[in-house]
């Protein structure tokens, strides 16, 4: 699977480089439909993989935890330290609770929107919880602030209306960062890195990418404030 992704990045260049000696613009060639499948073909690959080890008649080739005990999180009950790992949970103490146990999905991922101590309201682009650190959008530009200056999650959830590079999107494959938005010319595209689907770059129609909010947590979070009210 890596040879073809290597295989693919290797013919995209050489397609560039036909395109500048032949005077055409790389993002309108005709070459760029051809490529356009290629990388539709790989994405097929990826998906049957996948359903192929969900099944269990494929061995994963990697099964890696992203959080090691030690890590410093941020939560949506706050900042805390990972004191085991397991299947279905995690063990975390917070400052106000010497063990508590959550599920993955109360972690902060790409695509949240946060509330910072001193910036104010940003997205959530990466994390590096190894380092205790997350790295950030703001409305003025992007930044990496400490998992405790996270105050609590956005309680407001607008729309994002311009895309910019390295934003997560969500596509109709799953999750992904932003490569490059829609290209003039024709035809007109978007470039994402599906991030779910061994990081290949995929083509899509401008309106079927959209940025990345966790839905699911802030559902989960309206969940918990109906209970509590």
């Amino acid at each position: 699977m890596a040879l073809l992704h290597e295989k693919m990045i290797s013919m995209m260049d050489h397609w560039h480089d036909v395109a500048v000696y032949l005077g055409e613009s790389p993002a309108s060639s005709s070459s760029e439909y051809a490529l356009g499948l290629l990388h539709r073909f790989l994405l097929d690959v990826q998906v049957a993989y996948r359903l192929l080890v969900s099944k269990g008649l494929l061995q994963p080739l990697m099964a890696a935890s992203p959080l090691h005990v030690g890590d410093r999180v941020a939560t949506v009950y706050g900042a805390a330290t990972v004191l085991a790992l397991r299947r279905d949970k995690l063990d975390v103490v917070f400052p106000w609770a010497a063990q508590a146990f959550l599920t993955s999905a109360s972690i902060l991922r790409p695509g949240d929107r946060v509330l910072c101590r001193r910036w104010g309201r940003a997205i959530v682009t990466d994390t590096r919880y190894a380092d205790g650190l997350i790295q950030v959008r703001f409305g003025f530009g992007y930044g990496v602030v400490q998992v405790d200056s996270i105050l609590s999650i956005d309680p407001k959830f607008d729309a994002v209306d311009h895309l910019q590079h390295d934003d997560p999107v969500m596509t109709p494959f799953g999750f992904g960062r932003l490569v490059q938005a829609a290209c003039r010319g024709a035809p007109r595209s978007a470039i994402v890195r599906l991030t779910q689907i061994g990081g290949i770059l995929a083509f899509f129609q401008p309106d079927a990418v959209h940025f990345a909010y966790n839905e699911e947590l802030r559902r989960q979070r309206q969940k918990v404030g109906e209970k509590h009210s």
